[in-house]
């Protein structure tokens, strides 16, 4: 039999090409995985993708072939001003035909639309906040929806566009907020009623059933002076004075009914998607009840990641935690070709 060797897929780009502040921190996150299991382990190779990689697919596929590797732990999420590579490299490793770790381009592509995702979740009995989608002005209509509302570009992750602004309280401030995301983001924004409970994270693990890695908890009333949601600059600016003070808690008190409720709307939203392997479901209460604001397909796996700290509370380290992560991506393999 020959020996199983697994692929680690970055993105290789320079400190030019590095437009947005998070991508350092997916330097970190390649650090992480490079210092602490790559290098120890003789069956583990690299491959950093560079921009000019999607101009020949033949010529990458056989660059992913070349390194003769029986799974992929595929951490490529696109380029800074280009979201969508993440999803086209997905399609590119279902072609290859070998298994690779993460969500498939399907969930992907559902999750980066947040509109889409939000809509399908609405049919399928998942709540959500009340909202429209805006791609120009003349798209605002607001029956139904009531103040405060708050904006993010629909096809961004990683809180991009999202700053002291997102929250509006009026029309004429919406409107004229709007108007300016747009010049910025004109693909479209989603404007929502603002929930102004609690946050909660859900880590999940599996390809079906399910299972529960951790639930984190946000509670904005602790941080007083500060906002009550999470900016950009909050999560990837270290020299304002939010950045690293607004974390989430592992050890926060919920009352079993309504950790019930969350962990089941986390788990309905999953599927809806077609979640698969390692991912991360957010909500926002409001009155007692959970609704859903993101699902995260290949969430952060830093070292001192939400995640990462979910899996240490539960009993699994880091390197069996990645390892996890390899062995449910050649089961989800082994399921499809079944």
């Amino acid at each position: 039999m020959a020996k199983k060797r697994t692929l680690v897929v970055l993105a290789d780009m320079t400190e030019e090409e590095r437009l947005r502040t998070n991508e350092f921190d997916t330097s970190t996150e390649e650090y992480s995985i490079e210092r602490l299991y790559c290098a120890k382990r003789d069956n583990v190779s690299v491959l950093r993708l560079k921009i000019g990689d999607f101009n020949d697919r033949e010529g990458l596929k056989k660059k992913i072939l070349d390194h003769e590797p029986s799974c992929v732990f595929n951490r490529f999420e696109g380029w800074s001003d280009d979201s969508s590579k993440e999803i086209e490299f997905a399609e590119i490793l279902e072609e290859v035909g070998i298994p690779y770790t993460g969500n498939s381009p399907q969930t992907l592509s559902v999750c980066l639309d947040k509109w889409g995702a939000k809509t399908l979740l609405k049919k399928s009995g998942v709540s959500v906040a009340p909202g429209i989608f805006i791609r120009n002005i003349e798209d605002i209509k607001l029956e139904g929806i009531t103040f405060p509302m708050f904006l993010k570009p629909c096809f961004e992750d990683a809180s991009m566009g999202i700053d002291d602004s997102s929250l509006v309280r009026d029309k004429k401030s919406l409107f004229k907020v709007a108007e300016e995301k747009l010049k910025l983001f004109p693909k479209g924004l989603v404007a929502e009623e603002f929930l102004p409970g609690g946050e909660y994270a859900v880590g999940i693990i599996g390809n079906g059933p399910y299972e529960v890695l951790g639930l984190s908890v946000l509670d904005y009333t602790k941080f007083k002076g500060m906002s009550s949601f999470l900016t950009y600059d909050s999560k990837w600016v270290s020299n304002t004075p939010e950045y690293g003070l607004m974390m989430p808690s592992l050890d926060e008190p919920i009352s079993p009914a309504f950790k019930k409720k969350v962990l089941g709307t986390a788990l309905k939203a999953a599927e809806v998607f077609g979640c698969s392997g390692y991912f991360r479901v957010d909500m926002r209460e409001r009155d007692g009840e959970s609704y859903v604001i993101d699902v995260n397909p290949n969430p952060d796996i830093t070292e001192g990641s939400g995640f990462m700290r979910m899996a240490k509370k539960s009993g699994i380290g880091y390197i069996e935690m990645l390892e996890k992560i390899v062995s449910l991506a050649e089961e989800r393999f082994a399921k499809g070709r079944a």
